[in-house]
């Protein structure tokens, strides 16, 4: 982390180079959809109560990992817009971790219209996530990004 630089979104490797950690960065590595619209990533008060209906959780705090994934377990291989949804969160989790061990309601606006999930630009997504997570970096002792692909990135260079 420490040869990460976010002003040029790459990792420096002394003597060795610079990595860019853009976009298309991601999608080599990670073969996400590279292009479509923004991740609407970000708080909606409306949607995380109706997706606290829609999965059974109470309407106050957030569901922990662990429960979550008990829940898409037995979805039993159901394959409808609520398993879709559930699924989708557990990958912006993985994409964009916390450092708590709840689910992140950030997550909620993208998956909402299950229609538009494929539609998302997820590699600008991780790359954004990121970015933001380094240049705060200075105020936390702590990072909430895809560390996952700047090891990737490193181990590939």
């Amino acid at each position: 982390m420490k040869c990460y630089d976010p002003d040029t979104s790459e990792l420096i490797i002394p003597d060795r180079g610079k990595i860019p950690v853009d976009a298309e960065s991601v999608h080599r590595i990670w073969g996400l959809p590279n292009s479509g619209l923004k991740v609407w990533y970000e708080m909606n008060a409306d949607i995380t109560r109706q997706m606290m209906v829609d999965y059974g959780f109470p309407p106050n705090g957030s569901p922990d990992l662990t429960s979550w994934c008990k829940m898409i377990e037995d979805m039993a291989k159901k394959s409808d817009d609520l398993f879709v949804r559930a699924w989708s969160i557990m990958a912006y989790n993985f994409l964009a971790p916390t450092t708590g061990l709840k689910v992140s309601p950030r997550c909620y606006p993208a998956v909402y219209d299950v229609e538009l999930i494929p539609k998302m630009n997820i590699c600008q997504f991780v790359v954004d996530q990121i970015r933001l997570a380094f240049s705060s970096l200075k105020s936390k002792k702590s990072v909430c990004c895809c560390v996952y692909h700047l090891m990737v990135s490193a181990w590939f260079f």
